[in-house]
This record gives C-alpha cells, structure tokens and sequence, in this order.
C-alpha cells in the first residue's frame, strides 16, 4: 500500500505547477510559447519517478529563467534579459572632444 505522502502527483497538480510557472514567466516578458517550454523544462528537471521534487517555487522559476536564457536567440529574450541591450552610454551635451 502507498501512503498519502507516496503518492504520484495528480496530474491537475501538475498542471497547475506549469500554469503558475509559465504565468510568471510571462509576467518577466517571455513569449507564451517560450514561457510554457521553459516551464515544463523547470518541471521536468525537478521531477523524480513522476513526481515533484520538493523544490521551492522560485528555485523552479531560476532554472526556467536559466533555461530560457541559454536557449532562445536574444532578440527573443525579455530586454531585462539581453545582454547587448543592458548598458546605453549618456553623454551630457557639450561633453565633446573639445569641451573644458
């Protein structure tokens, strides 16, 4: 007999850890698509036999995030996630080569 603590996740349980998941995504500016792959990679990566691993929430959102980051092409990235599009140098007027 398996106990309660035994059992497999319901597969509404699971579905609802990749809603919640891909809607935070979405929320950080991933696409739909992008949001729901990285979810389900998150997920699979802390599943064991079938079941959630007992992992935090945000610990599953970081390796979604890391996934995503090492898997989509920048300009599909989130501008808070690209790398060339972080840094905008500002010159004040007048701070030119001659300027005193």
């Amino acid at each position: 007999r398996q106990s309660a603590g035994d059992a497999p996740a319901a597969p509404d349980s699971v579905a609802s850890t990749l809603d919640s998941l891909a809607g935070q995504l979405r929320k950080l500016g991933f696409g739909s698509e992008a949001a729901m792959a990285g979810a389900q990679h998150a997920c699979r990566a802390h599943t064991v036999e079938g079941r959630p691993e007992g992992v935090a929430e945000y610990r599953r959102r970081d390796v979604a995030i890391d996934w995503l980051c090492l898997s989509l092409p920048e300009e599909e990235l989130p501008v808070a996630f690209q790398v060339t599009r972080r840094v905008q140098i500002v010159r004040p007027r007048g701070a030119g080569a001659g300027a005193a």
